[in-house]
């Protein structure tokens, strides 16, 4: 990972760590990567073989290659790779029993420049893309050039809208805080009248209540 992309990540952690917990992925995903890239060799394969009968072109290497390793593929070990992958996915359901979802970095470094390759930022989430889990990038991070590093937050499975709620409360934490202090920053410098400031803050009580009332009813319907 990028050194400058990890001290950022890790900065984060640290400023969460009361309600966040370290965990380590389960034994099952350890193999997760090579089920992945055979059930997408199979299906590529499966996909395109047919058209490529028919064009008279010669495909690219790279696709060649791909086209050769998936027609190498038996259909036992596609539908093997295929349990294995759903057991992948059950083992993650204990976790969204006890927190709201899995928080890692979107990618393993800070966006690329257009005139720089790209990395492979695909293995930060290769795994959730082929168990079905939803994911949501929050670019919240930034490098010291202004390059964009995105934190992921991965949920259970079919469980999309628990995880949009979830990234909602993490946006609105450092949010609560400006919020606050912008409120008594206007207050002083337009010198609001007692009415009306009391209205602002009747205003602003009321949508934090609301967002409280939201993030506790989520938390109730999981238990």
């Amino acid at each position: 990972m990028d050194p400058e992309a990890k001290e950022a990540i890790e900065a984060l952690l640290e400023e969460l760590a009361d309600q966040i917990t370290i965990i380590d992925l389960p034994e099952s995903t350890v193999q997760s990567k090579e089920w992945h890239e055979l059930i997408v060799q199979a299906e590529f394969t499966q996909a395109v073989e047919t058209q490529e009968r028919q064009i008279s072109k010669k495909p690219p290497k790279r696709i060649a290659d791909m086209i050769k390793a998936g027609s190498k593929i038996t259909a036992q070990e596609y539908l093997r790779a295929l349990n294995a992958i759903e057991m992948v996915s059950s083992s993650f359901d204990e976790f969204f029993d006890r927190f709201d979802c899995i928080l890692t970095p979107s990618s393993l470094g800070f966006a690329p420049l257009k005139s720089e390759a790209a990395s492979p930022g695909s293995l930060a989430n290769s795994l959730w893309a082929v168990t079905g889990m939803p994911t949501i990038s929050l670019p919240i991070l930034q490098s010291g050039t202004g390059l964009p590093l995105g934190v992921q937050l991965t949920g259970k499975q079919f469980d999309d809208a628990r995880l949009l709620r979830t990234a909602r409360w993490f946006l609105n934490q450092p949010l609560l805080a400006l919020g606050l202090l912008l409120f008594f920053f206007l207050a002083y410098i337009l010198k609001l009248k007692q009415f009306d400031l009391l209205l602002l803050l009747t205003f602003g009580i009321g949508l934090a209540v609301y967002d409280f009332y939201l993030s506790y009813k989520d938390s109730k319907d999981q238990r």
